[in-house]
């Protein structure tokens, strides 16, 4: 599967990028504009299975760019992660419908665990 990060974060980039989660999956990490536009526009190009979004490189326009990356593609597995533990944000966010909400710091099986578990449920529902 391909796995899109969206994050200029290291130690979250680290924790993706492990030889676990590589060897079934295409990792892609873009940190190179915060525009909206830009990222939407790369998003779309790669066509991810699974996107990983750090709300603290799109503050604060991450919920309004995941609506519209839902648009375009509902079938796509979101793992969003930041730094703010506000309520506000997360009943922003979870309207979109997403797979994994974390909250930094993440331990570092707790994304390695969303990842495992959102491929193996992408790839039962194929099978039916």
């Amino acid at each position: 599967m391909k796995i899109v990060t969206i994050s200029s974060d290291t130690s979250l980039i680290e924790l993706i990028d492990k030889p676990e989660v590589k060897e079934q999956n295409q990792l892609i990490v873009y940190n190179k504009s915060n525009d909206l536009l830009d990222v939407v526009s790369f998003i779309h190009t790669n066509h991810p299975s699974i996107l990983i979004v750090d709300d603290d490189f799109l503050k604060p326009d991450t919920a309004h760019l995941l609506k519209n990356v839902k648009q375009l593609n509902p079938d796509l597995a979101i793992v969003f992660i930041t730094s703010d533990p506000g309520i506000e944000l997360g009943k922003q966010v979870s309207q979109v419908g997403i797979h994994f909400y974390g909250l930094k710091p993440l331990s570092e099986n707790e994304l390695e665990d969303s990842i495992r578990s959102i491929t193996k449920l992408k790839t039962t529902l194929t099978q039916y």
